[in-house]
């Protein structure tokens, strides 16, 4: 009776994880479907319609964070947009059957054999979701860890009489060594733009792709650069500036918890052993003089 509890835990543990994932997506779509229509009029931001050709289709879409997270890797668009989440479907298909391997092995029967398939099933579903979050935020990290080089780069370019394009042209395929993250990025606008989109919409498409603070201030620099001009130098250099300081206070950031992480640990190992190397000797000498005492 216990592991049949367990198992009615563990579905509807996964029954409420889906249900909440349909209500965020149903509650997105809406407000999508709201301001399209004043995205379109009022701005160059890409509509729910254009996003949509960069990424899966509706019917694919029902888990709103980890088709964001998808979008983020880039994983998206094209003839292989479902196979995230086909290997998605693979990998909840693989727990349940090694849960139902486990189960029969186990003397309870019919029992363990539906509490492991319910485990093995929800283990799939929640854990290849964890891991593409995880790949996505990680890439986060590294294109906002480029980003202050590739604006000064970009500053450069600017200055030296390039147009946007090809100083985008030349950051993407010079810059695989050092920006690997966004030179790839820059490449997917510059496809865009070659198919006729223009730079100030393509930009946008990005912007909404990557969903990411930093990127859309980037994004709405270069537009407005773009469509109305002005100064350069000054507009991106004040960004790579406030940029940099940002990134700084957050290494300060993860310094100060890492050192109070290592007191944790010196505590828990370096202490002890510290004890036995220090009061270890004097421990033995009292021992041997309490001994010959009692002798």
């Amino acid at each position: 009776m216990i592991w049949v509890g367990l198992a009615f835990m563990v579905l509807g543990l996964g029954l409420v994880l889906l249900s909440s994932g349909r209500r965020r997506a149903a509650d997105q779509r809406l407000i999508d479907e709201r301001f399209e229509g004043v995205s379109s009029r009022g701005s160059s931001r890409p509509t729910t319609s254009e996003r949509g050709k960069d990424s899966p289709g509706r019917g694919l879409r029902a888990d709103r964070e980890f088709a964001r997270a998808l979008s983020q890797l880039g994983w998206t668009g094209g003839h292989l947009s479902a196979v995230p989440y086909l290997a998605w479907l693979v990998s909840i298909v693989l727990g349940v059957a090694l849960g139902l391997l486990w189960g029969a092995s186990r003397e309870d029967g019919t029992t363990m054999l539906l509490f492991g398939g319910l485990a093995g099933g929800t283990a799939g579903l929640m854990l290849f979701k964890r891991f593409v979050l995880w790949r996505a935020a990680r890439r986060l990290g590294r294109i906002k860890a480029e980003m202050p080089m590739v604006i000064r780069l970009l500053r450069l370019l600017l200055n030296a009489g390039l147009a946007y394009e090809m100083a985008l042209r030349r950051v993407a395929e010079e810059g695989e060594s050092v920006a690997p993250e966004l030179a790839s990025e820059f490449r997917r606008v510059l496809r865009w733009t070659s198919g006729g989109m223009p730079l100030t919409q393509a930009l946008a498409v990005m912007e909404g792709r990557l969903d990411e603070n930093d990127i859309s201030r980037l994004v709405g620099v270069l537009r407005q650069l773009i469509s109305l001009g002005g100064s350069v130098d000054r507009s991106l250099s004040n960004l790579a500036e406030d940029l940099e300081k940002r990134r700084e206070s957050t290494l300060r950031e993860q310094v100060n918890k890492a050192a109070g992480k290592m007191s944790l640990i010196m505590m828990l190992f370096l202490f002890p052993a510290l004890l036995i190397v220090l009061a270890g000797p004097a421990i033995i000498s009292l021992g041997r003089g309490l001994l010959e005492l009692s002798s």
